[in-house]
């Protein structure tokens, strides 16, 4: 199947099951939606999520509603359009999802590394911090074979 099928054709073919048929649909415009959603995606939210998984999402949402016939794409033109919708759709209630209450991705603050490091740095492990560390050494050396040769071949 080139691009010399019709949008029409190819819609028809997936509401027949054509897998084949949802593929070339897929990769006939999954990259530009991708981009497009990256661009309203801000950068705290793209540490949650990509243009990627916006698309698979619109992708499911678009095939699930099509298989109901909720659409009637005639044009190539048509099926950007609703895709477009979807995809602003599907980047909005991210951005309202990660921005809840308890998800709220506005509300996460890096930690300076120079705030926990040289404490970290500085600190003795404790007593019993360093037996333990000691017994699960030795607990992972005892298997292991104590000639050379043996050691070698593992």
């Amino acid at each position: 199947m080139g691009s010399s099928i019709s949008i029409r054709q190819l819609l028809s073919r997936c509401g027949d099951g054509d897998e084949a048929a949802a593929r070339v649909v897929f990769e006939r415009y999954a990259r530009r939606l991708a981009a497009l959603a990256e661009k309203h995606i801000s950068r705290k939210l793209a540490a949650r999520v990509d243009g990627e998984d916006i698309v698979q999402s619109v992708f499911r949402t678009f095939f699930k509603r099509s298989a109901r016939g909720e659409f009637h794409i005639q044009e190539s033109v048509e099926m950007w359009q609703l895709l477009v919708t979807i995809t602003l759709a599907k980047v909005r209630s991210e951005a309202r999802r990660h921005t809840a209450e308890k998800r709220d991705v506005n509300a996460e603050s890096p930690v300076p590394l120079e705030s926990w490091l040289p404490q970290a740095i500085d600190s003795e492990p404790a007593p019993e911090e360093a037996v333990a560390l000691v017994d699960q050494i030795e607990s992972l050396l005892k298997d292991l074979p104590t000639d050379r040769e043996s050691f070698i071949a593992i």
